[in-house]
């Protein structure tokens, strides 16, 4: 079965590229008759991966957005232009034998190149779901989009492809130097909505990605524990007015959920958008016995307060690279090998442990 059937063409092969809208042509001639549909992601299959952040999850093996697989029963709605005007609309289904989307009698205009909308969405489709922890729920809201701004070309004997985008927004953030276990739930609330998320990684850090509405500003991240059920929440005042296909990427850090850097990148190609970077300086954070207040010395002869809060942390700009002593009150403790820091939590509590005070 062919996917696409030569009818009718009113220019000779030779002038096939020069063909235009803008060109005195017949049009109650019907030239193009599709029958199958090609989609991308991005203009190029390679645009999905090739530029991901090594950090984070989007745009990875594990990112359950960054392919068209398990959207086999979806929808994709296709209306092709004739200039500014809607000139044919369809719906079309995946045909797994064909491997590409397939619908009814469905016409291109005698001229080949054209503006054209496409929508694909699971069915029954109508707003984005706010609990997304299952992964089939999660993907579901991923709606892709061709909004009209792209021409497409089409020739006989050929598939026309149509490249999509994410139609709505995406959130990547790992949550550094918290227990896992301690963690009852992770919310986000966007105004009075909470969306729940789906964790793309477990482990020692976990990470989530949750999928919200563009326009959006100042999520808010919200923790609740195990251990009394403590709320911890902070919010991302610097995400403003978020953008369609747009995917933003932060690390909260330690129980006072501290915020790192916050990186914008494209959802599909991982190209940082210009000018849409916000970057907090990030500092580590020293654990210890809660409710004390140590002094740790560096190699580099520099000295610093640690000042643990009642959870235990300290969150600040270390003085130096390698600490060679801690002292509390009038004793000191030598550290040798130094302790150099590597990461962005601090543990001393096996030295602080050695005081007789604790």
């Amino acid at each position: 079965m062919k996917k696409i059937i030569y009818i009718l063409y009113s220019c000779t092969l030779a002038f096939m590229a020069a063909c235009t809208n803008e060109q005195a042509v017949d049009r109650s001639q019907e030239s193009l008759y599709i029958q199958g549909i090609k989609i991308l992601l991005g203009e190029t299959d390679s645009d999905v991966v090739s530029r991901a952040l090594s950090d984070y999850s989007v745009n990875q093996s594990n990112d359950p957005t960054g392919t068209l697989t398990g959207r086999e029963t979806w929808n994709l709605d296709v209306t092709i232009y004739d200039g500014t005007n809607a000139y044919r609309s369809q719906t079309f289904t995946w045909d797994s034998t064909e491997e590409y989307w397939v619908g009814d009698t469905l016409f291109f205009p005698n001229y080949t190149r054209q503006l054209v909308e496409a929508k694909l969405s699971a069915p029954g489709w109508s707003e984005i779901r706010t609990d997304q922890r299952i992964l089939s729920d999660f993907l579901e809201q991923d709606v892709l989009i061709q909004n009209g701004e792209v021409y497409i070309t089409v020739y006989p004997g050929h598939d026309p492809e149509i490249p999509m985008k994410h139609a709505h927004t995406i959130l990547d953030f790992r949550i550094n130097g918290i227990d896992p276990a301690q963690l009852d739930s992770v919310i986000i609330l966007i105004g009075d909505t909470a969306y729940l998320p789906y964790q793309v990684v477990s482990g020692t850090v976990p990470e989530y990605i949750v999928i919200i509405p563009p326009g959006t500003t100042s999520p808010t991240v919200r923790l609740v524990t195990t251990e009394a059920t403590r709320y911890l929440q902070t919010t991302v005042g610097e995400i403003t007015n978020t953008d369609v296909n747009g995917c933003y990427c932060f690390i909260l850090n330690g129980m006072q959920l501290e915020l790192g850097e916050i990186t914008v990148i494209n959802w599909i190609t991982g190209l940082g958008i210009p000018g849409e970077y916000t970057t907090e300086e990030t500092y580590p954070t020293f654990r210890g016995p809660a409710n004390r207040t140590y002094t740790v010395t560096y190699d580099n002869g520099l000295s610093q307060e640690i000042i643990l809060n009642d959870q235990g942390e300290y969150t600040a700009r270390p003085a130096g690279r390698a600490i060679v002593s801690v002292s509390y009150q009038d004793k000191i403790l030598e550290i040798d090998p130094p302790y150099v820091l590597s990461g962005m939590i601090i543990d001393l509590y096996s030295y602080f442990s050695r005081f007789d005070l604790l």
